[in-house]
């Protein structure tokens, strides 16, 4: 006998990852070619006639996709001894998950894990699971991400986390992983061995925040050039060309004095704190006599707290597209030149992104992309 397992959430459920079983149940009467056999049993031994059970793959977890509630999958009912037999198991590892209604209502929950080999044995596995009075899962999240779930991978408990990043769930007792999903992803997991009245937990965000800054699709006018008495530059948008496909700015510079310079530049819109900046990539190619230089600078105006500067690097540009990557750590050290006061002078107020010239020359650039950080 099945039934459709309903899970109430204040969120959006729809499906399940690595499917749950929904495979042929059955009585104690129909062991022919069963590959395994379930039996749900009391803490006292008795059986737990009727209880629900479902399989689940062990690395599955619930995958949301669309709004409002749906059933997350197929479960089945135990007969009068509390046994059911399960056909075509797939080989694999499974968790299987028994819940029993007493009659006051409240519920008791049993859960096991179970490995199917490729090669079956030539009798049914026995699979025991013993239902008991769940274990209560309460923790916190360290989070910015909105809405995000607490998972238990392997079967179908899941609860929204609230307002405050605090949850609070019944799980069966066990051993099991705790994932924190923030749109289908999991940003963070842990273990825990539900065993006591109260298990406690924390979950804290490990997700690479990625913010694509620029990737000329649209246009290049968030762009400006600046050059310095006899230097000169011209930015334009262009096809990027040369097994590259899309747009990509196309900058050219022209610099005859020592001391001079050629830019292009990018004002991010207000001061920004890049202290968890984790890195920044580009795509690039060109001819350029020296090298180009990739630059965060702070513009300090007369009611700033701060003074001007910047932290760089100076890139040497390949004469085909290549992906350059630059991280707070391969940034140079601060030596004043060129107003280089160093990473750490400026790291939490950043106002713009330049990318200068070399002394003569060109370059094209194109997917602008910072990790570890979005300020929008």
């Amino acid at each position: 006998m099945k039934w459709s397992w309903m899970m109430g959430l204040a969120a959006a459920l729809s499906g399940v990852l690595a499917a749950c079983s929904e495979k042929t149940a059955g009585s104690t009467f129909e062991t022919e070619n069963s590959v395994a056999t379930v039996v749900v049993l009391h803490a006292d031994g008795t059986p737990a006639a009727y209880s629900h059970v479902q399989v689940c793959e062990k690395d599955a977890f619930v995958n949301f996709l669309g709004t409002g509630l749906s059933d997350v999958g197929e479960s089945y009912e135990t007969d009068d001894a509390g046994v059911l037999t399960l056909k075509d198991l797939k080989p694999g590892d499974y968790i299987v998950e028994a819940q029993t209604n007493r009659e006051d209502e409240s519920i008791l929950l049993g859960a096991t894990k179970v490995m199917i080999p490729a090669v079956l044995p030539d009798t049914s596995i026995p699979i025991s699971v013993q239902v008991d009075a769940p274990r209560t899962l309460s923790g916190h999240v360290e989070t910015d991400m909105s809405p995000a779930y607490v998972i238990v991978r392997g079967t179908r408990h899941v609860q929204a986390v609230n307002a405050t990043g605090n949850f609070s769930m019944q799980i069966p007792q066990g051993d099991f992983e705790i994932l924190l999903v923030y749109k289908n992803q999991v940003i963070a997991s842990d273990s825990v061995k539900a065993d006591e009245e109260n298990e406690s937990l924390v979950l804290t965000d490990t997700l690479v925040r990625e913010f694509l800054l620029e990737d000329f699709e649209d246009s290049s006018f968030a762009w400006y050039v600046s050059y310095s008495e006899y230097a000169t530059a011209s930015l334009e948008r262009v096809e990027a060309g040369e097994g590259r496909e899309g747009m990509a700015a196309h900058f050219t510079s022209q610099n005859d004095s020592v001391g001079g310079w050629a830019l292009m530049g990018h004002y991010l819109g207000k001061e920004v704190d890049l202290s968890a900046l984790d890195s920044v990539s580009f795509w690039v190619r060109g001819s350029v006599d020296n090298y180009i230089s990739f630059a965060f600078d702070v513009l300090a105006d007369s009611t700033s707290a701060y003074t001007s500067g910047k932290s760089w690097i100076h890139i040497d540009v390949p004469s085909e597209w290549s992906r350059i990557v630059v991280t707070p750590d391969s940034l140079l050290a601060a030596d004043s030149i060129g107003g280089n006061i160093g990473w750490d002078a400026i790291k939490d107020h950043v106002t713009n992104l330049s990318i200068f010239g070399g002394k003569d020359g060109e370059f094209w650039i194109d997917e602008i992309v910072f990790y570890g950080v979005d300020w929008e």
